[in-house]
């Protein structure tokens, strides 16, 4: 008999394979240090130092944490709960790819300002008063997660449609929410076959935005380590 389980256990087994994928991500460059430092860094080592922290965790810690709650909430029957943790994956992914842009982009131009300006951004960027660890209030406004999707869209040009797609899913509107719910442990309503239907398309379609997303943020985590290396290693 079609249930909750039976069904949304399909797709168990590939977010744990993601899940898993973020566990390969390989170490910030060694010749990175880690703090405290000895030594002044210069002007760009600094920058790169704030990049390869939002890289590790901002971007690749968070996301791996953010994997596990949602598979925990999908083994549970709590559909309409993990969806949104999807959003927040696909939108890591996105700024994280905008930093690594612009990394790239400072091999060619080498405008240390227009890299400072998005390293800081993606570092410390806040819409209201945020203590960063040492004790100090962010200072910089965020990178605007349009913005983002707005350059991802040139690698991939169905991004901004299926981040649209996901933001249904975060939003308090009944539709969306209604259709996940009886997907679930509590709505449990896989015996009707239309139910049945609509919920494969969307459990589908979740789950293959949640990979895709995690298979870019490690391209780019690892692209991003990659230029940190470089850069530090050129004003050592």
């Amino acid at each position: 008999m079609r249930n909750w389980e039976t069904e949304t256990g399909r797709y168990i087994n590939r977010i744990e394979n993601v899940s898993e994928l973020l566990d390969k991500v390989s170490e910030p460059p060694v010749h990175i240090p880690k703090g405290p430092l000895t030594n002044q860094p210069t002007e760009l080592q600094s920058y790169v130092h704030r990049a390869v922290h939002f890289l590790q965790l901002g971007s690749w810690i968070r996301a791996r944490e953010t994997t596990s709650a949602i598979l925990q909430l999908w083994e549970h029957g709590n559909i309409s709960a993990a969806a949104p943790l999807v959003r927040l994956v696909y939108e890591i992914w996105a700024v994280t790819n905008f930093l690594v842009i612009k990394l790239e982009k400072y091999q060619a131009n080498k405008n240390i300002e227009t890299l400072a300006k998005v390293v800081n951004k993606v570092f410390e960027g806040a819409k209201i008063e945020i203590l960063m660890p040492w004790g100090s209030p962010a200072t910089e406004a965020p990178v605007h997660v349009l913005d983002a999707f707005r350059e991802l869209s040139n690698s991939h040009s169905h991004a901004m449609n299926k981040y649209e797609y996901l933001c249904e899913s975060s939003h308090p509107n009944y539709p969306r929410y209604i259709e996940l719910w009886l997907l679930g442990k509590e709505g449990d309503n896989w015996t009707n076959d239309k139910v049945f239907n609509r919920g494969h398309e969307l459990l589908e379609s979740t789950t293959s935005a949640l990979e895709e997303a995690v298979t870019g943020l490690n391209i780019s985590i690892e692209k991003g380590f990659e230029l940190c290396g470089e850069y530090y290693k050129l004003n050592a």
